[in-house]
C-alpha cells in the first residue's frame, strides 16, 4: 500500500493522519511549526517532519524521491501560498492533489464588516477610536503598527510559539498588549478578553467551526464589539468525509471511522 503525504495544520490534517494510521495506512506528515508536530499523537504509522519543503520545486522533489502518489493539502484556509506550492509540486511530479477544505462559518451577517485583507482592516481602523483586539496571527502583525497610537490601542493575540512571540515583540507588542495562547478559544474566553481590554473592534478571520469562529462572533456581539472579518480566499475542495472516502477508493481499502 502506498504511503499518503499530508500537509497539515493542527486540526483536519492531524485528524486525517490519525484516522489513516489507525487503519494501517503509512502516513508522512509535513507541518509548519513545532506545535503542529507536538499535537500529532505518536503512532508507528505516522512520520512527522517540521518546516518548509523549499517551495513547489522542493515539494516535487520530495514527492518523487518517496514515490508519493497521493498528496493531501489540509493546510489552513488562509495559507494560500503553501497551497499553491503544493498544487504546483503535485502537477510537476504527477502526484494526485487532494484539497481538504474547512467549511466556512460566516453567513454574511450585516453587523460584521468584511474586508479583503489585514491591510484593508487596518486602513479602516486608522480612522476610528477605541481598543482593538487583533486576532489575525503574527505573520501580518506589522500592518497594525500603521495605526498611529497602536501601542495604546491594539492588543495582539497570537500562538504561543517562539517565532510568533518574537515577531510581535519586534513590532512593539508586549506586556498587556500581547496575549500568547493556543486556540481555538471558547465564547467565554473570547468574551473575557474583550471585556478585559474594553475592545471596540476585533479583527479576525473565518477559521470555521473547528477554529472557533462562531465563539468569537458570539462573544463580540455580547460585548458590543464590532467584528472586522478578513474575507476567506476562494478555497474549493473536499469535506473531511469526502476526502476519507476518496483516499479509501484510491488505496483500495475501507477506512473505518
Amino acid at each position: 500500500m502506498t504511503a499518503v503525504f499530508i500537509f497539515s495544520g493542527t486540526t483536519e490534517g492531524r485528524e486525517l493522519a490519525q484516522l489513516l494510521a489507525s487503519n494501517g495506512v503509512e502516513v508522512h506528515v509535513r507541518v509548519a511549526t513545532e506545535y503542529g508536530a507536538e499535537v500529532m499523537e505518536p503512532d508507528a504509522n505516522i512520520d512527522v517532519k517540521v518546516g518548509s519543503c523549499g517551495g513547489a520545486e522542493g515539494i516535487a522533489r520530495i514527492i518523487r524521491e518517496n514515490g508519493y502518489a497521493l498528496v493531501v493539502d489540509a493546510t489552513h484556509p488562509y495559507a494560500t501560498r503553501i497551497s499553491e506550492h503544493i498544487r504546483e509540486g503535485c502537477e510537476a511530479s504527477g502526484a494526485e492533489y487532494i484539497r481538504l477544505s474547512r467549511s466556512a462559518s460566516f453567513d454574511g451577517s450585516s453587523d460584521v464588516i468584511e474586508v479583503a485583507s489585514v491591510k484593508d482592516a487596518v486602513d479602516y481602523l486608522i480612522g476610528t477610536e477605541g481598543p482593538i483586539l487583533a486576532a489575525t496571527g503574527s505573520n501580518e502583525i506589522l500592518e497594525y503598527t500603521r495605526i498611529p497610537d497602536y501601542r495604546d490601542r491594539v492588543t495582539a493575540r497570537v500562538l504561543s510559539t517562539r517565532p510568533s512571540m518574537l515577531k510581535c515583540l519586534d513590532a512593539g507588542f508586549e506586556g498587556k498588549n500581547l496575549v500568547c495562547a493556543q486556540g481555538p478559544f471558547s465564547e467565554e474566553a473570547n468574551h473575557a478578553l474583550l471585556v478585559q481590554i474594553g475592545a471596540k473592534y476585533m479583527v479576525t478571520k473565518d477559521s470555521g467551526t473547528v477554529g472557533g469562529f462562531e465563539d468569537k462572533l458570539n462573544a463580540a456581539r455580547r460585548t458590543g464589539t464590532k467584528m472586522i472579518l478578513v474575507r476567506r480566499p476562494d478555497d474549493s475542495g473536499l469535506t473531511f468525509d469526502d476526502t476519507v472516502d476518496l483516499l479509501g477508493e484510491r488505496l483500495g481499502i475501507t477506512i473505518k471511522r
